[in-house]
């Protein structure tokens, strides 16, 4: 079975639900000036962190750790922006 990464197709979306510390939100592509949001690797001996990245006019503007996403939406084949 090949192996499968959060960002395998373009990320439109990344959400949470509220906790105790934070609130309920999610950030999209095209909103606020992201411009794309990917997914990457922190290897750390014995186990890694995948970390959501938010890009805003191509700078890196946040890390989220994909422990506490809820959920991602993808573009799909009929996006005209994906």
């Amino acid at each position: 079975m090949p192996k499968l990464f959060l960002d395998d197709q373009p990320i439109r979306r990344i959400g949470w639900e509220a906790s105790p510390y934070t609130q309920g939100d999610s950030i999209g592509v095209g909103e606020d000036g992201v411009t794309h949001i990917d997914a990457v690797e922190q290897y750390l001996g014995e186990y890694s962190i995948i970390w959501l990245q938010v890009w805003k006019d191509d700078k890196l503007v946040g890390r989220y750790n994909a422990r506490n996403i809820d959920s991602i939406q993808y573009f799909g084949d009929d996006d005209e922006s994906s």
